[in-house]
């Protein structure tokens, strides 16, 4: 089961969070140690995702306080505070774009659009190089890549603009599929609910992944 992956790389998010939070607490902070961390968060995000499709709840959560984190540190005036805010969304977005050019790298049903992990890479590079525009002509490097590589994509693959969106929304159409099958005939929202809270408070525990499995003689021994 893919649970062990799930639940150490999901940990690892909040670790690298945090530590996020407080590398940005920190006033002798160095602006590449912090690109740096949101860089591993990003390839981590990616790898919890390849693992199991459900860290994205705890993936979206960090994000997202990371996201409001800026507005409880330590105050500073508003035209520098909206400044380095700007910055602090670049890491967020890159970190973002990493993560879906290493799920992508990890899912090899979805290879057919290769065209996604270059074009996430270059955003994210992107979106890095804004957040750290103290690194000089290394920046404009960076910067001249990504485009190059995006415009090359535009321009070489057919309908690519078309295709970024096909693997989201051919696995939300298959995760509703799945979840109607499992709770197609519980009609109301109330129905859902009551279900759910007799599966967990009152129902037998059941150590198998189907209840049939307890009936092979090499299992129910």
């Amino acid at each position: 089961m893919q649970e062990g992956a799930l639940l150490f790389f999901t940990a690892l998010i909040v670790y690298l969070a945090l530590c996020i939070v407080q590398e940005k607490e920190n006033p002798g902070s160095r602006k590449w140690k912090m690109a740096l961390i949101f860089i591993f968060m990003g390839i981590t995000g990616g790898l919890a995702l390849a693992s199991k499709h459900s860290s994205i709840i705890i993936l979206g959560a960090a994000y997202l306080g990371l996201l409001f984190a800026p507005f409880f540190f330590k105050k500073s005036p508003l035209e520098q505070f909206y400044r380095t805010y700007l910055k602090w969304i670049g890491y967020i977005l890159g970190a973002g774009f990493l993560s879906i050019a290493v799920f992508i790298c990890f899912m090899p049903v979805w290879w057919t659009f290769w065209y996604i992990i270059p074009i996430s890479l270059s955003f994210a590079t992107l979106c890095f190089a804004f957040a750290s525009v103290n690194l000089g002509w290394l920046v404009w490097v960076l910067r001249g890549m990504a485009i190059t590589v995006l415009v090359g994509i535009v321009l070489c693959v057919p309908g690519v603009l078309k295709g970024l969106g096909q693997p989201f929304v051919i696995m939300t159409q298959e995760r509703l599929k799945l979840l109607n099958n499992t709770t197609g005939s519980l009609n109301s929202f109330g129905e859902r609910v009551s279900f759910l809270a007799d599966q967990l408070f009152f129902k037998p525990t059941q150590y198998f992944e189907a209840p049939e499995w307890n009936t092979f003689e090499e299992i129910g021994n």
